[in-house]
Parts: structure tokens; sequence; C-alpha cells
């Protein structure tokens, strides 16, 4: 395997828990204010 190979891999997965961390970061307190 390859360097830029795994480079490649670990970046599009920081960028998933990123993406998932900020989601849930607007979302879940959007879905408590709605609820509440």
């Amino acid at each position: 395997m390859k360097f830029s190979t795994i480079i490649r891999q670990h970046w599009a997965a920081l960028r998933a828990l990123l993406v998932f961390t900020v989601v849930l970061g607007l979302a879940y307190p959007l879905l408590v204010w709605l609820i509440a």
C-alpha cells in the first residue's frame, strides 16, 4: 500500500468525522429546541 493511498483514506475519514460532528452540533440543538 502506497503512502499517498493511506493519506487519502485518512483524509476522507477525518473529513467525514468533521462533517458528522458539525451536523450533530447543529442538528441536535435544533431538534431539542423544536421539541421543547
